[in-house]
């Protein structure tokens, strides 16, 4: 079958990459973690792969 979610885990968390994929298998969606908050760029695509959006988050809040 397509692989829909990845997601890694330490502790009970989320840590590391997190990707989800569309039914056509494309990309729908990634972020990465760091003891269950996100950091970094959280990417959201439309199923032809242009970016959908893109926020910037560090220690789980997005930054302005």
């Amino acid at each position: 079958g397509q692989l829909k979610l990845e997601a890694h885990y330490k502790d009970g968390k989320e840590h590391g990459s997190f990707t989800q994929w569309f039914d056509n298998g494309a990309k729908r969606s990634e972020a990465n973690f760091k003891e269950g908050k996100k950091e970094g760029y959280e990417i959201y695509y439309e199923k032809n792969g242009d970016i959908k959006s893109k926020t910037l988050y560090q220690d789980g809040m997005p930054v302005k």
